[in-house]
This record gives structure tokens, C-alpha cells and sequence, in this order.
């Protein structure tokens, strides 16, 4: 990664564009469960939000919400990964391997 010109834009995403909701899927996949997901119309998740915002360590917050409104995706307009000399997984490859190494800690 010598390579790398700190005065640079790189935009560094994996191979595959996935959606939140299956990012969960793929999850709990590799976690060998089955679980309902359930998407919730805004309003009940900017409810959700403002309750655990008062907790101390809260699950969700606005913030989380508004960032999870927009894409966040690689627009192939500057270098990545690839020009670095990088190859990239996709998550279905890394995810289990990553869940047993954080399970035998």
C-alpha cells in the first residue's frame, strides 16, 4: 500500500452492493438463525430512536436513522481498492470466519 497519496480521494468498497436488509439475511445466515424481520415505517423507528437516546448506550439513534436514509456506496469516480493492488471478498465469504473467530475468543 506504498502506493497510497495521502492528498488523494479513495473510495474503498467491496464487490457487491447489498441492501441493510440483507446484510441482516447474510447475518443471520452465517449465524445459522431464523428470525421475522420486520421493517418499520420511519416514524416508528424515529420513536424508537428518541426512547434509546436516553439510555447509555442506545441501540439507535437519529443519527443511526438518518445515515441508514441514503445509500453508501462507492460512485467508481476515484480509485479503490483494485488501483491499490487490493482484492476485495464479498461479505457471504468473510462473514463466517469472522463469526467463528470472534466465537472461540
Amino acid at each position: 500500500i506504498e502506493q497510497i497519496n495521502p492528498n488523494k480521494v479513495y473510495e474503498l468498497g467491496g464487490p457487491k452492493i447489498y441492501t441493510f436488509k440483507e446484510l441482516i439475511e447474510t447475518l443471520l445466515m452465517s449465524l445459522k438463525k431464523k428470525r421475522f424481520i420486520i421493517e418499520l415505517p420511519d416514524f416508528v423507528a424515529r420513536v424508537q430512536a428518541k426512547i434509546m437516546q436516553l439510555l447509555p448506550n442506545p441501540l439507535l439513534t437519529e443519527d443511526q436513522l438518518e445515515i441508514l436514509k441514503s445509500d453508501n456506496t462507492c460512485s467508481n469516480q476515484y480509485p479503490g481498492f483494485k488501483e491499490l493492488g487490493i482484492s476485495t471478498r464479498t461479505v457471504e465469504t468473510v462473514l463466517p470466519n469472522y463469526i467463528f473467530s470472534q466465537v472461540i475468543r
